[in-house]
């Protein structure tokens, strides 16, 4: 009907009740909105098809199973770097990063730790004036520094 533009029904539909339906036309020759809605029955009638569309909905909110882990406790182990530089500038070692690899303050790491330990050490004697690189490197790929 309303597609195919053929209002005639509603038309008469709402002609007809005029006094229930705000902003209806009243039968007359003028066809002229008769009824006006005061702004207090516009919010009731808003509210009322709001509270009715609202109440329809109800959403299920779905929970997420967590689970919950136990901190771990770290135990921290500090390296004493003054040692490890004392014994280095006694040495006058010519390759910093292996005489690092066999101090006894790395002594509690093995393998992989052992060689990310030492790196993070060598890095940070590095950046001393007395250490000079050369241009060769060792057999982890570590360039060769040595204590001038």
């Amino acid at each position: 009907m309303l597609v195919s533009e053929d209002s005639t029904s509603i038309d008469e539909y709402l002609s007809l009740n005029y006094e229930n339906y705000y902003f209806t036309q009243k039968r007359s020759q003028k066809n002229r909105v008769s009824i006006y809605a005061d702004d207090k029955d516009i919010q009731k009638i808003h509210i009322k098809a709001l509270k009715e569309i609202l109440s329809l909905v109800s959403v299920t909110r779905i929970t997420k199973n967590t689970n919950i882990k136990e901190q771990s406790c770290e135990k921290l182990e500090i390296i004493d770097v003054d040692k490890i530089i004392e014994v280095l500038r006694r040495d006058k070692s010519q390759d910093i990063f292996l005489s690092i690899t066999k101090h006894e303050e790395l002594s509690a790491y093995e393998g992989k730790d052992l060689l990310e330990e030492a790196f993070k050490v060598y890095l940070h004697i590095g950046i001393k004036k007395e250490v000079l690189f050369t241009n060769e490197f060792n057999a982890y790929g570590i360039k060769v520094a040595k204590w001038g």
